[in-house]
């Protein structure tokens, strides 16, 4: 399964999710001729383009192919073609919309969204906060005592 989610301009808040089951390609663009139709000035009318690849012996993976005036850039990078993975952001131009897409089962959950909106440092002082905080409730159930 493919999830696109439209990002507001802050980069971190879904607008719009587009759900994908039993497809080999998905076309992104300002056509309505596109599976994903983002109406945006910056945005081509075939923009890029995601395919499923399959080789023999190799688990399914995705890539996409920028087809767009304005360029495409995958986390950040200008591509022409690269292969996608899971959370990946792709802009649609310099200054065009930013979608997320999450390659899994499922549509993330509001606390899954919030965390991947965090830099990166941000995430560690978090994980490092709640291990902290989980530390003396682990040791109080293993009958031992917590420095105060």
């Amino acid at each position: 399964m493919v999830i696109l989610a439209l990002l507001k301009s802050n980069g971190r808040t879904p607008l719009q999710w587009w759900t994908f089951r039993d497809t080999k390609t998905i076309s992104v663009g300002r056509s309505l001729s596109n599976q994903v139709i983002v109406r945006d000035s910056h945005v081509s009318r075939h923009h890029c383009e995601l395919r499923l690849i399959t080789l023999e012996g190799r688990e399914p993976s995705w890539e996409i192919l920028g087809q767009g005036k304005n360029g495409t850039f995958l986390n950040g990078e200008l591509i022409t073609q690269a292969e996608l993975l899971d959370e990946a952001t792709i802009q649609l131009a310099p200054k065009g919309p930013v979608l997320k897409i999450y390659l899994r089962d499922r549509i993330p959950d509001r606390d899954e969204l919030l965390f991947s909106s965090l830099s990166k440092d941000a995430q560690r002082a978090l994980l490092q906060r709640e291990s902290l905080k989980r530390k003396p409730a682990e040791e109080a159930e293993a009958g031992g005592r917590s420095p105060r």
